[in-house]
């Protein structure tokens, strides 16, 4: 299986649809809104390391940058930024 990043049509596909609102996902780099799409779906981070063939803290450093850049603090508010934006459905 590839890793989502590679499934998902390159960094300007999201930078494209979000840069037009000024969205603060438009700063994640590809691979940062794939784990933001997996975390966003509830995902557990060895759920997504064992996913994406990388380590547990790997993803934890990945979910540390991602919140960090879009001003999170805790996983819930990335499930509710992904709503916001129409992401994932509730």
């Amino acid at each position: 299986m590839r890793p989502i990043w590679d499934r998902i049509s390159r960094k300007s596909w999201h930078c494209a649809r979000f840069s037009k609102n000024n969205s603060p996902l438009s700063q994640l780099s590809a691979k940062e809104f794939g784990i933001f799409l997996m975390m966003a779906a509830g995902n557990k981070r060895a759920t997504i390391a064992e996913t994406l063939h990388i380590s547990v803290k790997t993803v934890s450093n990945y979910a540390h940058q991602i919140k960090k850049k879009l001003g999170l603090s805790t996983d819930a508010e990335v499930v509710h930024l992904a709503i916001r934006h129409g992401l994932i459905k509730t």
